[in-house]
């Protein structure tokens, strides 16, 4: 998984404002780490530390942007993706300022 910036300013290596807003991408992979291709996948995409909801999707790849700003508060937070069909995971932490 990877996070990048949608709006904000990134102040260093995941450093970021207070008007970030998160792009978030995903690839599921399999047991040896090929890629996964299709709709049968069941991914969650959790915003810990926010009143964000989860975002869910089947697709195996993919990609969205969080349309609002909600990382308004300096510290320290983490986006983490699973796949409950796998149970394979990943996060990404980074700071706001």
């Amino acid at each position: 998984m990877a996070v990048t910036k949608r709006f904000g300013e990134q102040h260093g290596p995941d450093l970021y404002n207070t008007g970030f807003t998160p792009w978030v991408k995903w690839s599921a992979r399999d047991r040896s780490n090929a890629e996964v291709k299709g709709q049968n996948c069941q991914i969650e995409i959790q915003f810990p530390g926010t009143t964000k909801a989860t975002y869910k999707s089947a697709a195996c790849q993919g990609e969205v942007g969080v349309g609002d700003r909600i990382y308004r508060k300096p510290g320290a937070y983490t986006i983490s993706v699973v796949d409950r069909v796998s149970g394979a995971s990943g996060s990404k932490s980074f700071r706001i300022e």
